[in-house]
């Protein structure tokens, strides 16, 4: 069933009423959300540390998203809420282990007060930390720990 804008109007002169009214259809239609990514910043992430989703949500005319409902669905069944931390700005953590390597798919979905939707699809490339430093080294410590073992 649609909305409808109803109007009514009464007047009373002479001892008679009279009234009439009228009701107008109206289509409502969507607004969409838009979605920038803040955060990861990179489609590689690493094993044994926390992943950070942080979106800003626009709608079309670029005023900010305020109080949607967010969640990210990986494809290794979880899923992750994001919460509002500032107007239009929502973030969420989650930590990746070991079992995450390989491809990490990515579903974040919002819904905002009015019901109006949207989502964004990302695929994170999970890899394991390397103990080499970026000169090409072993760091010292390690390379004690190693030798003392």
């Amino acid at each position: 069933m649609g909305k409808f804008l109803r109007a009514e109007a009464r007047k009373e002169a002479d001892n008679v009423r009279k009234v009439g009214g009228a009701s107008i259809p109206l289509n409502i239609g969507s607004n969409s959300i838009t979605f920038t990514t803040l955060s990861p910043v990179t489609n590689v992430v690493y094993a044994n540390s926390r992943l950070e989703f942080k979106t800003k949500l626009t709608y079309s005319d670029g005023s900010l998203v305020k109080g949607a409902s967010l969640n990210a669905f990986l494809s290794n069944g979880e899923i992750v809420q994001l919460l509002e931390k500032s107007d239009g700005v929502y973030k969420g953590n989650y930590f990746i282990t070991s079992e995450d390597l390989g491809t990490l798919n990515v579903e974040i979905k919002a819904e905002d007060i009015n019901e109006n939707v949207g989502s964004i699809k990302e695929t994170l490339f999970v890899r394991k930390r390397s103990f080499i430093s970026k000169s090409g080294s072993i760091p010292r410590s390690l390379l004690r720990q190693i030798l003392k073992d």
